[in-house]
């Protein structure tokens, strides 16, 4: 009884496969154009011209390819690769493309130069974008509380002019020197604000910067395995066509 299933299981999926093999005819590799191998492998490639394609390593288009193109490569843990290549369309082209990995150091440069770019190098944008838009918030405070700060000490040096000039007159002295006395606070409230405020952005700075390190994501850098159909595509006079293999 269990032999008839798998055996009326099989012709079913025969009867299925075969006219999606017919519509997708199966690719010469004899023929290869181009070849894409990646270190490591598995990287999702795009290929970007007159025709645009989208496949992972390694990666075959067996046909005559002419004119530039441009060729990104994406990998979970790497770091983005894309360059342009000529195609003569008259000879194999092999390209090899070596993806450097994501590092604590890397993001933890990047954090220090601009906050949130080490996080959003690490793939989480949603940090990053959050931690740039604080920095920057706080960053404009600090410095906007920087020149009121000068701008106390500018109305400072005023009074203690106005307070020197009138001083000969006692009812005028008196009247002065408490403007003086106010703008005398006015410049210790000013620096102290500057200062807060400068403590904080320093502060969230190194945070960022602690932030790229600590919390830098453990990528799964293994080796790519394709256990799932694929689509590989080629041109056949001039028309593009796809062709489906299925690994077993």
């Amino acid at each position: 009884m269990q032999r008839k299933i798998f055996i009326v299981l099989s012709m079913s999926l025969s009867f299925i496969l075969l006219p999606i093999l017919s519509v997708f005819p199966q690719s010469d590799k004899s023929r290869a154009n181009l070849v894409v191998r990646s270190q490591p492998s598995g990287a999702l490639i795009y290929l970007e011209g007159e025709y645009d394609f989208v496949g992972r390593t390694p990666f075959v288009l067996p046909q005559n390819l002419i004119g530039t193109y441009k060729i990104k490569a994406i990998r979970n843990g790497y770091e983005n690769w894309s360059s342009y290549i000529n195609l003569t369309g008259d000879q194999k082209a092999t390209i090899l493309i070596r993806l450097s990995p994501k590092t604590k150091f890397k993001a933890a440069i990047r954090s220090l130069v601009f906050p949130g770019w080490g996080q959003i190098y690490s793939d989480r944008q949603t940090r990053g974008i959050i931690l740039s838009f604080v920095q920057a918030g706080v960053t404009f405070f600090a410095v906007k509380k920087y020149y009121d700060y000068r701008n106390a000490i500018d109305h400072y040096n005023e009074a203690v002019s106005e307070y020197e000039s009138h001083m000969r007159v006692y009812e005028e002295r008196e009247k002065y020197w408490n403007i003086l006395q106010d703008r005398d606070k006015d410049v210790n409230n000013a620096d102290r604000e500057r200062k807060t405020w400068a403590y904080i952005a320093a502060g969230l700075w190194f945070y960022n910067f602690l932030d790229a390190i600590l919390f830098f994501p453990s990528y799964e850098r293994s080796l790519y395995y394709q256990s799932t159909p694929a689509i590989s595509a080629r041109i056949v006079n001039g028309t593009p066509t796809l062709a489906l293999s299925i690994p077993f």
